[in-house]
């Protein structure tokens, strides 16, 4: 998600979103910062992170 906010904000107002270097890994666009930042909660956590569900 990162990732295309960046590129429609840059897109848009000609200047990037923020300054994170987005790394090409195997699975797609990662922001390593925001990767470690939560890896902590586990895999399939963003939808609970997004949508507040169990």
């Amino acid at each position: 998600m990162a990732y295309y906010a960046q590129g429609f904000y840059s897109a848009v107002f000609g200047r990037a979103l923020f300054r994170n270097e987005i790394a090409a890994w195997t699975h797609g666009p990662v922001v390593i910062d925001l990767y470690h930042d939560y890896k902590h909660f586990g895999k399939n956590s963003g939808r609970r992170l997004l949508f507040f569900s169990s």
